[in-house]
């Protein structure tokens, strides 16, 4: 799924809430710089989510960790920078497809929408560490572990017609216990 900056991907530690301070749970790093970012109003008074902080963001668009009010759960909340109706299609058209997956590594996609004109993706949040990151603690045993699990959840998706062109370390994370799951493509 992501087009996110790696260092600020899906449930990475360190990541900043919507005034710039750690996030709930963060890991508090030693002079670090705070930046408060710039929500619209409709966004923050968005009575369908609440967000709660910026998990990434990158060429094609932006995503938040956010409450989801009516069923009361945080998911990941991925908002395109859509330049033409035609983004915005195959945008949506990516996320029934994913939809249709049912694969225990595969992003769970709970609904896709619009907004304010801004087309979202509501998705499982996947609260781990980045795949970047932990494959840096990681035994050789457990990195081709991890690699199988990725290849069987890629194959899931294969068999039912969706190619993920932009798989990569930073669009997967480590769910308890010892579980990995892929983002959306």
């Amino acid at each position: 799924m992501r087009d996110e900056n790696p260092s600020a991907a899906h449930g990475s530690e360190g990541s900043a809430t919507l005034d710039g301070s750690a996030a709930a749970g963060a890991v508090s790093q030693p002079e670090r710089v705070s930046v408060s970012l710039h929500v619209p109003d409709w966004l923050k008074q968005w009575d369908r989510y609440e967000l709660l902080s910026l998990l990434g963001q990158g060429g094609m668009g932006v995503v938040y960790r956010a409450r989801d009010r009516r069923l009361d759960r945080v998911v990941a909340l991925k908002f395109i920078r859509a330049v033409s109706p035609t983004t915005a299609q195959r945008f949506v058209q990516e996320a029934r497809a994913q939809a249709r997956i049912t694969h225990e590594n595969i992003c769970k996609v709970f609904e896709v929408g619009e907004v304010a004109g801004q087309t979202y993706i509501a998705m499982e949040y996947l609260s781990g560490e980045p795949l970047h990151t932990a494959q840096k603690r990681m035994a050789q045993p457990q990195k081709l572990q991890v690699m199988k699990e990725i290849a069987e959840a890629l194959h899931a998706a294969h068999m039912q017609g969706v190619v993920h062109r932009d798989i990569k370390p930073a669009k997967g994370a480590s769910q308890p216990p010892h579980r990995w799951a892929a983002a959306h493509p």
